[in-house]
């Protein structure tokens, strides 16, 4: 065994007797701990708000934000945030984008209102907020990073990233669990209709459905991933596009979700796909 599997080994025994005994408090997510308290506090102070200001709901989206870019640790959304697609970090491939694209939304906080920040989130304008507070965001767009959500034809990917993420970790990602939401399935109620049909999920069984799943988990882990890629692939009028793009990065890739017991023998179907509307 390896030093650093040693060193492993340690700490997970460390963490399961503190555990066990009661001294470790987890963090959670709910605004109960300190941290997640003073950054509460912080955001009302940098807006001038408090408990009892009436704010609109635009306005709580971008607090929700704030409250997460303001405390001291666990500070940069990740997909399974809400605040990873609103705001443009699911552009971000490394954490030092992420930490870069925090400090201009920090610095925005301190140079316009809640309402205008607020204002220019609805109207996909935060960047041309930033612009006019004289905040330089060259060297986000440069790597095309833009603090903004992605459009409805593009946004898919990432919605899938946050959906695999939600899903493995046990989340349910739309809490109507498909009693009134007209996007979601009744076969996969953490996955939407796009999702569902243009990656592979649609009729599948619950063993190949995971199978797909932690797929994608490892397939987005991969250093050369890359989502605007793929979705231009999964966009392709060559309908290979896509298989072939996934087929460069993880080579033989059929072969590692086939299970001749377990699975369907048409799996995984990667031909369908859902038209946009107006497309």
């Amino acid at each position: 065994m390896s030093q650093s599997q040693d060193h492993e080994s340690e700490c997970l025994l460390w963490f399961l007797d503190a555990r066990r005994s009661g001294t470790l408090s987890l963090t959670s997510t709910d605004g109960s701990y300190l941290h997640q308290l003073w950054a509460e506090r912080e955001v009302e102070t940098k807006f001038w708000i408090n408990q009892d200001s009436d704010l609109s709901t635009l306005e709580y989206i971008v607090i929700f934000l704030y409250r997460i870019l303001l405390r001291d640790f666990n500070n940069i959304p990740n997909n399974g945030d809400a605040e990873w697609i609103r705001f443009g970090f699911c552009y971000c491939t490394s954490r030092s984008q992420k930490q870069l694209l925090t400090q201009h939304y920090i610095q925005l906080a301190e140079r316009a209102s809640l309402s205008q920040i607020a204002g220019a989130w609805k109207a996909d304008d935060l960047h041309e907020l930033m612009a006019s507070e004289e905040i330089d965001t060259s060297s986000l767009t440069s790597h095309g990073i833009y603090p903004r959500q992605p459009s409805p034809e593009t946004i898919g990917i990432y919605r899938l990233m946050s959906e695999v993420s939600h899903t493995l970790s046990g989340c349910a990602v739309c809490q109507a669990r498909n009693l009134s939401c007209q996007f979601h399935s009744k076969e996969n109620p953490s996955l939407c209709s796009e999702s569902e049909i243009d990656y592979g999920f649609h009729a599948t069984s619950t063993w190949e459905r995971y199978q797909l799943l932690n797929f994608y988990s490892q397939l987005f882990e991969h250093p050369k991933f890359s989502p605007h890629k793929i979705q231009e692939a999964r966009r392709d009028p060559d309908t290979k596009a896509f298989e072939k793009y996934i087929e460069v990065l993880v080579p033989n890739f059929r072969r590692a979700l086939v299970n001749e017991h377990l699975m369907d023998g048409m799996f995984p179907k990667f031909g369908s796909r859902m038209q946009l509307r107006g497309a």
